[in-house]
């Protein structure tokens, strides 16, 4: 069964751009579908989540 995981990323938080190639080197390997969404504003990673789970 393939394994599908999406991931909401607050820029405001802190670590930008290296967190993605961690991240694919973690969900590669193991055949994982992934995606990411960025938040830019309030409301957005509500927002995201209800997405992904449609």
């Amino acid at each position: 069964m393939l394994k599908k995981i999406h991931i909401i990323i607050n820029p405001a938080s802190g670590q930008p751009q290296p967190i993605l190639n961690q991240l694919n080197d973690i969900f590669h390997p193991a055949e994982v579908e992934w995606g990411i969404s960025i938040t830019q504003k309030s409301g957005d990673a509500a927002r995201f989540a209800r997405q992904a789970i449609t």
